[in-house]
């Protein structure tokens, strides 16, 4: 699964929630808390996760966080079957809709398939999160359609049983969309370039494609062309 919105929505701390102990930094912030990219293994009811904490998007990303996402795609190579476009469920804003639509120009319309939005900040509303929705922002309605209207609230701010409670329901929510993809993954042609030349590096050096991801993602990236790899996202903002 991948992670992923503007920054200051509570990416980091949906990571951690996940988890369920604090692994990323999420401190409320104004700006981008979290500066790498961060590949997350973790277990739940006997299911075994695997997700990405992406920096947060945004229109002036320095190069160092376009590098984190490079390394992002080099480990999530081949693909990912799971979105998840994490948005304050308290305010629909300009730079939303932005992400949104250069998030679809970069990934295609297919990738809608694979989004499943998580709503943050629910509770910090005054009204149940579907009614929020229902009188919110018409933009975000359109969106909402595009991935057939897919979506979980998450409350940050739990711990301890009442947040597994939640976190259950969010992988109930992949699985099934998991399902209906029927195990499909989400894949383009920056993602196919770079397990080629994974493949490519794992039989040159006679190990396993895992091995490759895991200790030589700057090599990779540099095998498959710093060119193509920054395109993918300097063109989304």
């Amino acid at each position: 699964m991948l992670i992923a919105g503007i920054r200051g929505v509570g990416k980091s701390a949906l990571a951690n929630s996940i988890a369920g102990r604090e692994i990323q930094d999420s401190k409320a912030d104004f700006g981008t808390v979290t500066k790498k990219a961060a590949k997350i293994k973790s277990n739940l009811n006997d299911k075994s996760l695997i997700y990405f904490d992406t920096p947060g998007m945004s229109k002036d990303m320095e190069e160092k966080v376009v590098k984190e996402y490079n390394k992002c795609l080099v480990k999530a190579a081949p693909g990912l079957h799971a979105i998840l476009i994490v948005q304050k469920a308290t305010t629909f804003t300009d730079d939303n809709h932005h992400f949104l639509k250069t998030f679809t120009k970069r990934f295609g319309e297919n990738s809608w398939k694979f989004v499943l939005f998580v709503f943050t900040h629910v509770d910090e509303l005054d009204e149940d999160l579907k009614v929020q929705l229902e009188n919110g922002d018409t933009r975000l309605h359109e969106w909402l359609k595009k991935c057939d209207g897919r979506y979980v609230g998450i409350n940050n701010m739990i711990h301890g049983h009442k947040n597994q409670q939640q976190i259950l329901r969010l992988l109930s929510a992949v699985d099934s969309l998991v399902k209906k993809n029927n195990e499909e993954i989400y894949t383009n042609e920056e993602f196919q370039k770079i397990y080629e030349a994974m493949k490519k590096a794992a039989q040159s050096r006679n190990v396993t494609v895992q091995y490759v991801r895991e200790h030589y993602a700057d090599n990779i990236i540099q095998e498959v062309g710093k060119a193509i790899l920054s395109e993918l996202f300097h063109t989304l903002f």
